[in-house]
């Protein structure tokens, strides 16, 4: 019983104050990407997978709002800059390069060896 509450207490309190999302967090989902992209699998069928596998939900959330800005048109890049918390400039600026160099999967890889 005691057991019991204590669960509901801590799922209440992940629900109110969710992790963050980590550097850790981002550098799996790149190099997620950057796998997905080098087996032939395109860009926006990527991030819909990613977005529904991730875990973290700040980043599951992030990820679905960034595939929909892509399959509306939008850039992978533009579409991170709107979530400065989790992709910061440089990775923008690296992914923006990789999708104008046609190597979107080889800085993605960089990326998550930073």
């Amino acid at each position: 019983m005691a057991q019991e509450k204590t669960n509901k207490i801590r799922k209440a309190l992940r629900w109110q104050f969710p992790t963050p999302v980590t550097q850790k967090d981002v550098s799996s989902f790149c190099r997620g990407f950057s796998i997905l992209i080098q087996s032939g699998i395109p860009v926006l069928k990527s991030l819909k997978i990613l977005a529904v596998r991730t875990s973290q939900p700040k980043l599951k959330k992030a990820l679905g709002e960034v595939a929909r800005f892509v399959e509306n048109g939008g850039t992978v890049s533009r579409a991170m800059e709107n979530y400065p918390r989790y992709f910061n400039p440089l990775i923008v600026s690296m992914i923006r390069v990789g999708e104008s160099s046609g190597t979107l999967d080889e800085a993605l890889h960089r990326i998550a060896d930073l």
